[in-house]
């Protein structure tokens, strides 16, 4: 037992002599310290370095490339299928029309299809029945937008319904790249303010983040468009401006 008791003892002393003269673990144990040491120190130290944080918002105008378009037929007849055969054939020249004018298919969408009874004035018994069919419709080349919209109007009558346009900018990569750059220069110029106010020189760029843009939504038109529509002449369109915006945050260093 006694002599257990050695052995035990001198493995213990064995294994703690180890750990303290290892040649190759103690280093990788205090490397790794060391490691972590100046990591944490040298974050404090740039969380520590004074710095200088502003927003720059860039803005740029661009024209509208595309006119969507909601039009469709209203009808009216004693019975359903009657009713609905009349808009089909209705449906089917104004799609046909748009072809006609070079709309493309895939710019060519029912967005509504609605099939209801007509009522008498006591809402007691049917008297007939309604259908719409609406299209929607985009349409890419603005300088005959006009032009096809009356057509596609006469080639179905009175029972054309015009439910508004709407314009927007298709591909905004350019624009936001524009209004990228703008926005960077504004940020730039706004530190450069708030050192001058502040009695400071800026350092290095820290960071930059672009926190992103927007475009704006399609910008709707339906007023008067069914008269617009009655006119004699081809219908007026006027696509205007709009307008597309980019954020960035940019952090500079204070020299010291």
């Amino acid at each position: 037992m006694a002599l257990a008791a050695t052995v035990m003892l001198a493995l213990v002393a064995s294994g703690c002599g180890g750990d303290d003269s290892d040649g190759e673990g103690a280093p990788g144990a205090g490397a790794g310290g060391a490691a972590a040491l100046p990591a944490a120190a040298s974050g404090s130290d740039s969380a520590d370095v004074p710095a200088i944080t502003v927003r720059g918002e860039g803005r740029v105008q661009g024209r509208p490339d595309l006119m969507t378009v909601s039009m469709g037929v209203d009808v009216n007849g004693d019975t359903a299928n009657e009713a609905l055969d009349e808009a089909n054939v209705l449906a089917t020249a104004l799609i046909e029309t748009f072809k006609g004018e070079g709309v493309a298919e895939r710019d060519m969408q029912t967005s509504d299809l609605s099939i209801w009874p007509n009522w008498d004035r006591d809402s007691e018994r049917i008297v007939g029945y309604h259908v719409s069919n609406t299209l929607t419709v985009k349409l890419r080349d603005l300088d005959k937008a006009g032009q096809v919209i009356d057509t596609a109007a006469g080639a179905v009558g009175d029972a054309v319904r015009f439910h508004g346009v709407s314009f927007s900018i298709e591909d905004t990569t350019d624009l936001l790249a524009e209004a990228r750059t703008d926005a960077v220069e504004r940020a730039a110029d706004q530190a450069q303010q708030l050192a001058d106010a502040a009695g400071v020189e800026l350092g290095d760029l820290r960071a930059i983040d672009d926190t992103g843009g927007s475009a704006p939504p399609p910008t709707y038109y339906g007023a008067d468009a069914e008269a617009a529509l009655r006119a004699p002449d081809s219908v007026p369109i006027q696509e205007g401006t709009q307008e597309v915006t980019l954020e960035v945050v940019v952090v500079y260093d204070i020299a010291q």
